[in-house]
């Protein structure tokens, strides 16, 4: 297959193609008996306790990435629940069932979660009880990751519009349409909201009023998130480009091919972009685009990237979750899932946190990749080593 090539399967698994429904979008008050379905412990782990792995399985596949906060794992799961474990555990502490599969990935503020789900809702629920607080009807799938900013959660939906609400209230401030479903998730930076849709448009909103700054156009469709740094938005797209562009401006400063379509967002870290894409991990110039190396696996890196203590942790469709020196492009460790790896892996505490399509939510030991035993027997990860660019 080549490179960025795209089954149907692995569409549907993607939610991209169907249609959007219509509905008349709205905030529904939370009902205080909908959400947690087990009590939250009291106890916490010890700070002086050494990282030690373990498993948690859900009822589907796991493509959201992990939010650690506070000692808690949160994480949706296409069984249409959240979930928060114990981070270090994996022990459930609650989970809230929402009415379709949650591929959005969490953030947590003000002791809520906020999260989206395929039944068209952003929920809001508290971060110790799971309870629902509010919930906000679009009109249609929630896929992308919502950002909170100056009391401000703003996030987009499948039905092309990009939303900004309180918070606090669920009170609408702004909407913005774009021309096609938005699957991105935004950025917020210095008052401005950065989104893609798959119109094949980037977009810089005015995070107070939702009017439009820019627009720049790509040469396909968009699904990656952008990354904001040192004023420079870096994103990538279908067009199979990676994209540097000014955050004032719109202006485009680079673009470099890399071979395949780009869905993850990038990882920014000392001068270097590392991205995902068809079966490779690049690790790119920040300021010229020039590609430092390359790492390939055996199925494609649609996941965002992780780069943290000089490694670049990164999900496969060939089940693994690497961990890559983020100087050399070589391999450190891999660890085989039972199914191929959508979600975004999350370091903390000295483990990586991460999620799998055989359904479980793994933490691995971030320093040797050392994890739990599998309820199946899996492929071993192959050997690589990274490509020299000419």
């Amino acid at each position: 297959m080549k490179p960025g090539h795209i089954s149907r399967r692995t569409l549907l698994r993607l939610g991209i193609g169907a249609g959007a429904a219509l509905t008349t979008a709205g905030c529904s008050a939370g009902d205080g008996g909908r959400g947690g379905s087990s009590p939250r412990s009291s106890g916490s782990a010890g700070t002086a306790r050494p990282p030690h792995t373990w498993r948690h399985a859900t009822g589907s596949w796991v493509q959201a990435s992990p939010v650690v906060a506070d000692g808690v794992v949160y994480i949706g799961s296409h069984d249409k629940s959240l979930y928060a474990l114990d981070a270090s555990t994996g022990a459930p502490h609650w989970a809230f069932a929402t009415g379709d599969a949650v591929r959005s990935s969490t953030a947590v503020a003000d002791g809520a979660v906020y999260f989206g789900s395929g039944d068209m809702n952003l929920y809001a629920v508290d971060a110790a009880t799971g309870l629902k607080r509010w919930s906000f009807t679009t009109g249609s799938w929630v896929h992308s990751t919502p950002v909170i900013a100056d009391g401000t959660v703003y996030f987009g939906s499948h039905d092309a519009n990009v939303y900004a609400l309180d918070a606090a209230t669920c009170t609408k401030k702004w909407v913005f349409p774009t021309g096609k479903w938005i699957s991105s998730s935004p950025a917020v930076a210095d008052g401005v909201v950065y989104i893609s849709s798959f119109d094949g448009n980037v977009y810089a909103l005015d995070a107070a009023t939702g009017s439009r700054r820019w627009v720049f156009p790509t040469g396909q469709y968009v699904a990656a998130s952008p990354a904001v740094v040192d004023g420079v938005v870096y994103i990538g797209a279908r067009d199979e480009n990676l994209y540097a562009l000014d955050a004032a401006t719109g202006s485009q400063k680079w673009a470099s091919p890399v071979g395949g379509w780009v869905s993850g967002t990038a990882a920014v870290v000392d001068g270097t972009v590392y991205i995902g894409e068809g079966r490779y991990v690049h690790a790119l110039d920040a300021t010229t685009g020039t590609k430092k190396w390359g790492f390939r696996t055996r199925g494609a890196v649609f996941s965002s990237l992780t780069a943290v203590g000089g490694v670049v942790y990164a999900g496969s469709l060939d089940r693994n979750v690497y961990a890559i020196d983020a100087a050399t492009g070589t391999k450190k460790w891999a660890f085989a899932t039972g199914d191929e790896v959508h979600s975004p892996p999350t370091v903390a505490g000295g483990l990586v946190y991460v999620g799998s399509n055989d359904g479980n939510v793994y933490a691995l030991d971030a320093a040797t990749g050392a994890g739990p035993a599998l309820p199946t027997p899996t492929d071993a990860a192959p050997a690589e080593t990274p490509t020299a660019w000419t």
